[in-house]
């Protein structure tokens, strides 16, 4: 799953960046939106393991 988020990621950037962003000469919009895209998507994936740790832990207490 992760790596198809990737891969989306990229090809929108990559793919679509014209069309979206406009110009980009020297390539440093695509570049920090790429960096900009792998920081949220391990930040984003931090969150939610945590809440399913959490709902886990809740869980197993249940029981």
């Amino acid at each position: 799953m992760n790596t198809f988020l990737v891969a989306s990621y990229l090809y929108v950037i990559i793919f679509y960046g014209k069309n979206i962003w406009g110009h980009d000469e020297y390539g440093l919009g695509a570049l920090s939106r790429i960096i900009l895209s792998f920081m949220f998507h391990t930040i984003t994936v931090f969150i939610f393991s945590i809440y399913k740790s959490y709902q886990l832990k809740k869980d197993e207490k249940a029981t």
